[in-house]
């Protein structure tokens, strides 16, 4: 997949994650002003359709719980037949507290500590390192700065299907979708529509790329106001033939809500045998086959690579 692409159409959703550079920034700074428990109900077609999302988000930022059983469907064809793939985006939070599971990144937060780890058993879950960071709280908030500017964690957050969840953003940045109210991006009502059997508000905005206009689609809860469903605009991939297909992505939100949730999540596929870290290192490939074939410098080279990563590793312990 060309997360690139997938990036640059996704950039007014997404956290603005610089991944690959050296300094990995992102938008998730919080407000100043004080987070209260009042949330105002987005007053439906009385205004235009900007200020209604804009109230809808600010909604987010009020907010002193959420959950929800996110996830990601990209969808496309092969030889006439309808091919889904479908990674988890699900998020947690009361008060202070946060669960997050996006793509293989698992994320929690608890007594102001972040601890971060990977799901990926081609890499030993990144040879069960745990990303471990205090956080300060800033009006009520975790500050997610230090922890989002991690490289390994911003990219692998960011490589996936849509892109880094946006509930991090409705809920943690200081200006929530900031990027998406800037610029000639139109807005408009379409026709409601019925998501998880929920009457839903629709709110298209056409935002300027190169010659088109990407067309993003949010399908907001008449009721109270949380997003329930996001479609993005449509991406190409390559079919392995030489030519191109088109895919769309869906970021489904299943069964949000504000209210208090009734007990935290389990927390699955922690390592057993944690290494806990001060920065995430990243691990070797795996050592070339031991064929006769192979060059005895190959063999060399991944030896002092696994030596660097063994050095580097016991810096970043804690």
């Amino acid at each position: 997949m060309n997360h690139n692409r997938l990036a640059r159409l996704s950039i007014s959703l997404a956290l603005a994650v610089v991944i690959g550079c050296e300094k990995p920034e992102t938008v998730v700074d919080l407000a100043d002003d004080p987070i209260t428990e009042t949330v105002h109900p987005a007053a439906y077609r009385t205004t235009d359709a900007q200020q209604f999302l804009k109230t809808v988000f600010a909604g987010y930022r009020a907010a002193m719980s959420y959950h929800d059983r996110g996830r990601v469907r990209l969808t496309t064809t092969e030889n006439g037949k309808r091919i889904e793939r479908v990674a988890p985006m699900s998020m947690w939070m009361q008060s202070t507290d946060v669960d997050l599971v996006a793509y293989d990144v698992r994320i929690t937060i608890e007594n102001s500590i972040m601890e971060a780890w990977v799901s990926d058993p081609a890499s030993d879950d990144m040879d069960s390192q745990v990303l471990h960071i205090p956080l300060p709280l800033r009006r009520g908030r975790p500050s997610l700065d230090a922890a989002l500017t991690d490289p390994i964690l911003a990219g692998r957050l960011g490589s996936g299907m849509a892109g880094p969840p946006p509930q991090l953003e409705w809920l943690f940045a200081k200006d929530p979708m900031a990027r998406l109210f800037r610029g000639d991006h139109q807005f408009r009502f379409l026709a409601d529509q019925r998501i998880d059997d929920r009457l839903c508000r629709c709110v298209q905005v056409l935002v300027p790329e190169d010659r088109t206009r990407s067309e993003y689609r949010f399908y907001i809860d008449a009721q109270d106001n949380l997003v329930r469903q996001v479609d993005l605009p449509p991406i190409t991939l390559p079919d392995g033939q030489g030519k191109t297909k088109q895919a769309t992505i869906r970021i489904e939100l299943s069964a949000a809500s504000f209210r208090p949730p009734s007990r935290r999540r389990v927390r699955n596929g922690f390592p057993k045998s944690p290494q806990k870290v001060k920065r995430f290192v990243p691990v070797p490939l795996p050592p070339p086959s031991r064929s006769n074939e192979v060059p005895a410098e190959l063999l060399d080279q991944w030896k002092a690579q696994v030596r660097d990563y063994q050095a580097e590793l016991q810096q970043a312990r804690l």
